[in-house]
């Protein structure tokens, strides 16, 4: 007879399976860095991107950018900005999808999903990239030598693309589990 796992156990499983991550490489003046991209925590994200959204929305409106339409060649690079850096074609693919999924309808949406980008660039992945298994950019100091390499149009590409990776993902493994749970769940008709 199979032991029943107990409550911690499955907890503790279930955890270990949401700690996503993203390895890749660096390249700074010529030497490579091993980075790491761990999952942020999502309930502060949303804060920080849904923040800037509401406050650059509302500017956006006071200057009547809600009368005109998106900026298609600026939704376009941003498209190509957050998957540059991805190889995978399946995973830009599913980058791109996710990221339609928030085309805006007008050009004030258009500036504070921008804005809310530009946020999680200033604070959320400086706070979730190890180097060595430390997060090296949460202190002051590293802050500061953060906000300097993102000055680079190259990084700044890379660590979005990279982000947007890994939010991907986030995404497919909870679409995944989602999958998982209604085809187990016994239907109602």
């Amino acid at each position: 007879m199979k032991k029943k796992a107990n409550s911690l156990e499955i907890l503790k499983n279930a955890r270990a399976k949401r700690d996503i991550s993203l390895d890749f490489k660096l390249e700074l003046d010529g030497n490579t860095i091993d980075v790491t991209m761990t999952a942020p925590d999502m309930v502060w994200l949303s804060r920080v991107q849904e923040t800037a959204k509401a406050k650059a929305k509302a500017e956006a409106v006071m200057d009547g950018l809600d009368e005109f339409p998106v900026d298609e060649e600026k939704w376009d690079n941003y498209l190509r900005l957050n998957t540059a850096k991805v190889d995978n074609h399946e995973d830009r693919v599913r980058i791109v999808e996710n990221l339609q999924k928030e085309k805006p309808r007008d050009l004030a949406e258009q500036i504070a999903l921008e804005s809310s980008w530009y946020e999680t660039a200033k604070k959320i992945i400086p706070k979730i990239i190890l180097v060595d298994d430390k997060k090296i950019f949460s202190t002051s100091d590293g802050l500061d030598l953060y906000m300097g390499l993102i000055k680079d149009i190259k990084i700044y590409s890379l660590l979005m693309s990279k982000f947007a990776e890994l939010m991907s993902t986030i995404s497919a493994v909870g679409d995944t589990e989602k999958n998982l749970t209604a085809a187990s769940s016994p239907s109602l008709n």
